[in-house]
């Protein structure tokens, strides 16, 4: 009996190395099932906005340096087409923060600040702000960021006004981001994190990275109230 222990431990062990890589194998099945499936929603998501009438999107920053030209916060109505935005704004510009409504339709912006009872025709850069009909554009502006990061993945649950969402998380390019976003510094990659609900509608996003020469900064979106289409036009 003695004499069959070596064989009766190679065979457990090969039987353990069998089940080992069954393991790994399943778990790399599963990675890739689930890098499958992020790729398959975000691209939906992205899909869900193009096709949409329009939305309401909250908009809050975190980092944003008072040195710097700077978008801080802003609240409105996007609408597809025509590309337009109507809400207010809040932008550091010349050390000061300063809130405005501001009409944005195509590429045409106007602005009234606090101390104006009239719209200004404006260049919405001068304030640090991009231009609304690039930065909602759903091929190529903030709703194209998911799907332009080579890593998303999912990373959990969270609640977006009482809703629940799944959240999917991962970078993207300096370069990239910036023509995306229509800011930034092109220094470093961008983290891009971004919650769906079951009907993948894009409720949250949050992206973190180097948009100033003095500090990096943080903007988190939240999106609601999918296919309205708020009555958007030219100031008189």
């Amino acid at each position: 009996m003695t004499a069959q222990l070596p064989s009766r431990r190679i065979a457990l062990a090969g039987a353990f190395a069998t089940l080992a890589l069954a393991g790994c194998s399943s778990t790399k099945k599963s990675d890739t099932s689930d890098d499958s499936d992020a790729s398959t929603r975000l691209k939906a998501a992205q899909d869900v906005m193009a096709k949409t009438a329009g939305y309401h999107v909250k908009l809050t920053s975190w980092g944003t340096p008072d040195q710097e030209s700077s978008l801080k916060s802003g609240e409105g109505d996007v609408v597809n087409s025509p590309q337009s935005f109507k809400g207010t704004v809040t932008a550091n510009t010349g050390g000061s923060d300063v809130k405005a409504e501001v009409i944005s339709i195509e590429k045409e912006s106007w602005v009234k600040p606090g101390f104006s009872s009239t719209y200004i025709a404006v260049n919405l850069d001068d304030m640090g702000v991009p231009l609304p009909s690039s930065l909602f554009n759903a091929s190529k502006g903030l709703p194209a960021l998911p799907v332009l990061s080579k890593d998303m993945k999912k990373t959990g649950e969270k609640l977006v006004g009482g809703e629940k969402v799944t959240l999917f998380k991962g970078t993207v390019d300096g370069p990239t981001a910036t023509k995306a976003m229509g800011f930034g510094r092109t220094r470093k990659d961008y983290t891009v994190e971004v919650g769906l609900n079951d009907k993948n509608e894009m409720r949250s996003m949050s992206i973190n990275g180097s948009f100033f020469d003095s500090s990096d900064a943080t903007y988190n979106l939240e999106m609601s109230k999918f296919g309205q289409k708020a009555t958007i036009s030219k100031p008189a």
